[in-house]
């Protein structure tokens, strides 16, 4: 069989927190939970840490919002998002109005810029 050397011993498979490199499991970067195929790529990511294009961040980029430990796309069509049904800003032909993108501002509102403002809230 396949073995790998870890911790002086021959094992056939690494344990979840390495990955194989070569013929050794090597510990997976100190930010990754779990990594695989090498030790860089983080396939699960410590607490407080987001998964990202196999690597963990603590800030997930613009267009994409935090949920259980990944990076997670903002929905169509949000811009910006914090959830998938909180959008703070929409796509190009798109008004945000009550954290929603819309085609069009509903009645008893106006469109200014690309949101939606309450008639009466006019000053």
């Amino acid at each position: 069989d396949d073995f790998i050397l870890y911790n002086n011993e021959c094992i056939s498979n690494c344990p979840t927190d390495t990955a194989r490199s070569d013929n050794t499991c090597q510990k997976c970067h100190s930010s990754c939970k779990t990594c695989s195929p090498t030790p860089t790529d983080c396939t699960s990511c410590e607490d407080g840490l987001n998964l990202f294009n196999r690597k963990c961040i603590e800030i997930c980029p613009n267009k994409f919002y935090p949920y259980k430990g990944q990076c997670v796309e903002c929905p169509s069509p949000c811009e910006t998002c914090d959830s998938s049904n909180i959008c703070f800003s929409c796509k190009e032909n798109f008004y945000l109005y009550e954290g929603k993108c819309i085609v069009a501002c509903p009645s008893g509102t106006v469109q200014s810029g690309s949101i939606c403002i309450d008639k009466n809230n006019d000053n």
